[in-house]
């Protein structure tokens, strides 16, 4: 009988394999739940109501959407009962409709002008809607005490200077003050205060003419209901230049003025001089 041994090896495990391997898993998680929280908190950083309290602390944002409540509902207010105060005046239908027509010409043709102000250099985006206001709060204040035709027409003329620049300009300078990522928020925000402020107007001023019985007090209310939109868009460009000039460190005002060539024409020859200063 002849014995027969075995040798039973131990099965050998690579600890070091294993570590690795679960350390490779332990990353590949620790990644992946990072990139999870990351997109959770771009996707909660970007929400509606995030972009909503971003433009509602934009303070120059919402001192102009105040300026717009105001204006956009009063012009349109004194709008639409203009033919009847033209006829309460003196004049026939047809003149009257032809005052209002020229209002409305005025109105389209200088829809197109904000846009050629905006290409004027170091020109504010503020500086437009607070012409446009001054012209509307003057032209209200002078209506009533127009006689000649020649004085309403273009006392007309003046009124539709300042509903066409004042309405287009408010896509523009939404998008200038709350930037492209926030501009939806801030158009919608802008288009329902003035919704609201239309609902509005336009029986308050029915209100004043029934109790007056004349439709002088109402374009009184109306000169100062632009005054105060003049106003409130005077103190938002203030802040905007006031917030831009603070931006500006003295480091980068002193490279670029360092950056800055001049040409001098006392000096002989045609080249160009770089001061420091």
């Amino acid at each position: 009988m002849v014995p027969c041994f075995a040798v039973c090896k131990p099965r050998t495990v690579d600890v070091s394999g294993l570590n690795k391997s679960d350390t490779n898993a332990s990353e590949t998680i620790s990644v992946s739940a990072i990139s999870s929280v990351s997109a959770l908190y771009s996707k909660k950083k970007d929400g509606t109501c995030s972009k909503l309290v971003t433009v509602c602390q934009n303070k120059v944002y919402v001192i102009y959407t105040l300026a717009l409540v105001i204006s956009v509902p009063t012009m349109t207010s004194i709008s639409i009962f203009l033919i009847n105060f033209l006829q309460f005046k003196g004049f026939d239908p047809q003149t009257a409709v032809f005052l209002y027509a020229v209002m409305t010409f005025f109105s389209a043709i200088f829809r197109l002008v904000p846009g050629f102000l905006k290409r004027i250099p170091h020109l504010s985006i503020m500086v437009i809607p607070v012409l446009f206001t001054i012209v509307g709060t003057i032209t209200c204040a002078f209506i009533p005490f127009a006689i000649t035709f020649e004085h309403h027409m273009i006392l007309m003329g003046c009124k539709g200077i300042s509903i066409g620049g004042t309405v287009t300009v408010i896509s523009i300078t939404t998008m200038k003050l709350v930037g492209m990522k926030n501009y939806s928020i801030g158009l919608g925000v802008t288009i329902s205060g003035v919704g609201i402020g239309n609902s509005c107007g336009g029986p308050i001023a029915g209100y004043l003419r029934d109790t007056t019985g004349s439709y002088t007090l109402s374009f009184y209310v109306a000169a100062v209901g632009l005054g105060v939109a003049s106003c409130l868009n005077i103190v938002a460009a203030a802040i905007r230049k006031y917030n831009a000039n603070v931006s500006i460190r003295p480091e980068e005002y002193l490279k670029n003025r360092r950056g800055s060539r001049r040409r001098s024409s006392i000096l002989p020859w045609k080249g160009k001089v770089e001061f420091i200063f």
